[in-house]
């Protein structure tokens, strides 16, 4: 899900510059080469030069591959009369030149000429659109799916891992999210939260106040406003305005419509389609300024299309209770609230799944084991939790529901009705459950001591969130294949087709 930003084509030369290291460690490897194996100063020349041009040609691709969804920066480098559209030199890889061309609707043309010590090469890498098609999100892929607006509910705490919000999200409290912030809707970070994420997209608006920041890219259906020491660090690209220019964005920002600065800089470019206040806004931008007068082209958002959550059929588990002997159960059954009476203080239950899946139905009470007992998952089968009702999953002081092997993905499932918003999940004091939930209609709340580990791993999907008191959650992939879960794989919509490398050739 994971998506870079688009760039104007104008960033093109500094996409191609950052290859230089690796030709300095190149020049560095070939006069290593020349030491011992003697070659001749032709032969090295030569080598320089193919290894220039083969760099400009990956770093000019790697960008079109970045920017595969803007057709305005991607038609911006093609050449026209066979133009170059990108030129450079260094004492240490000689000079280069960078020709796109569009064969077709569906192909280019990428070559570029290096020439080092008076000897040239010449590298071609023809590309071509895959034509794919992708599926729709998929809940058990982010540490957090929230099925609905989250306007309230994440406060302190540290999530590892992506978040998908089939709404919008406020984040307040100085929550730290270490991914992917996805959201339909508006998202808000304030009071001192902190969103790092490799891209923060949202359909609607981005208000950033406080202390709030984006540690990384943004994709925004809407406006940005921001207030406060507020920033974001990487490329920001908007389809609406910016109407409270108090952020710092420490490199380029693409706006559909309108700027307002009232504060904060651009350390990088600034595109934008509309208007600006204050009509020359150089005091406020470190980099180029670029006024368009084409036709902007709004961002595609359809990767991201969250799908409908529905339920899966329950199977048939019996009315009895499971089989447990000297605290391991090993065969499926229903739980009831007194099951557990009589277990010492501390005692380890083994859940025992070497030889079979266990189905374990909770109906309609509250499931809360007390007495600091541990539940713990041995073997190499599925473990199945199924909410029915009013059904609620509790866990306290020193309760432990997971792998026996602990930092393994969990094969444990939870899953609610889809036909109640009364089912709940509750990890209080210094719990701690590993398991991917599918409860698309319930609450999960996460709070009390905060552990020196992680009060949650896997992946969790519920309608209301309550996460605080500086709990960490982390994000374990759980294999829904052979699982009901497979059926959130299933469905197709239509994706946007990126570029691949079709062939390479030199001369």
């Amino acid at each position: 899900m994971k998506r870079l930003l688009k760039k104007d084509g104008n960033s093109l030369i500094w996409v191609l510059d950052l290859f230089t290291i690796v030709m300095i460690i190149t020049t560095a490897l070939f006069s290593v080469i020349f030491v011992a194996t003697r070659t001749t100063t032709a032969q090295i020349n030569t080598q320089q030069a193919y290894f220039s041009a083969r760099a400009a040609v990956k770093a000019t691709a790697d960008y079109i591959r970045d920017n595969y969804l803007d057709d305005a920066a991607i038609n911006k480098i093609i050449s026209t009369g066979g133009s170059n559209i990108g030129t450079g030199s260094n004492t240490n890889m000689g000079s280069y030149n960078v020709t796109v061309t569009k064969i077709n609707t569906g192909r280019l043309k990428i070559s570029a000429t290096a020439t080092y010590n008076n000897v040239s090469r010449t590298v071609t890498a023809f590309l071509v659109k895959q034509l794919t098609a992708s599926l729709p999100v998929v809940p058990t892929n982010s540490a957090f799916y929230i099925n609905g607006t989250a306007a309230t509910g994440i406060g302190q705490c540290n999530i590892y891992g992506d978040m998908y919000v089939n709404g919008s999200l406020t984040i307040t409290q100085g929550a730290l999210v270490r991914g992917t912030i996805f959201a339909y809707g508006n998202v808000s970070i304030s009071g001192g939260a902190t969103a790092s994420c490799d891209a923060l997209v949202c359909t609607g608006n981005l208000t950033l106040g406080g202390s709030g920041k984006v540690n990384g890219n943004a994709l925004v259906g809407g406006d940005i406003s921001a207030s406060g020491n507020t920033s974001i660090t990487g490329n920001a690209n908007a389809n609406g305005s910016l109407t409270n220019g108090g952020v710092t964005f420490y490199s380029n920002a693409i706006f559909g419509k309108n700027v307002t600065f009232t504060g904060g800089h651009i350390n990088g470019n600034l595109t934008y389609y509309g208007t600006s206040t204050p009509t020359t806004p150089t005091s406020y931008v470190t980099g180029t300024i670029t006024k368009k007068t084409t036709t902007y082209t709004p961002i595609d958002f359809s990767p991201y299309t969250p799908q409908v959550l529905s339920a899966f059929t329950r199977p048939t588990i019996s009315s009895s209770a499971p089989t447990m002997v000297n605290k391991v159960i090993s065969s499926s059954g229903t739980l009831t609230s007194s099951f557990f009476n009589g277990i010492s203080y501390g005692s380890v239950i083994t859940i025992y799944t070497t030889m079979q899946d266990i189905y374990l139905l909770i109906d309609g009470f509250s499931f809360a084991p007390g007495n600091g007992l541990s539940f713990e998952v041995n073997g190499t089968h599925n473990v199945f939790v199924y909410l029915k009702g009013n059904a609620q999953f509790n866990l306290g002081a020193n309760e432990y529901f997971g792998m026996k092997s602990r930092g393994t993905n969990p094969q444990i499932f939870i899953i609610g009705d889809v036909s109640t918003t009364t089912q709940s999940i509750t990890l209080s004091s210094n719990s701690e459950l590993d398991a991917c939930i599918y409860m698309p209609f319930g609450t999960f709340t996460a709070g009390g001591s905060a552990l020196t580990t992680y009060k949650f791993v896997g992946s969790c999907t519920a309608k209301a969130y309550n996460v605080d008191s500086n709990v960490s959650i982390h994000y374990s992939p759980s294999v829904i294949d052979g699982t009901p879960l497979v059926a959130l794989k299933t469905g197709q919509v239509s994706g946007s087709s990126n570029y691949v490398v079709e062939s390479w050739s030199s001369q």
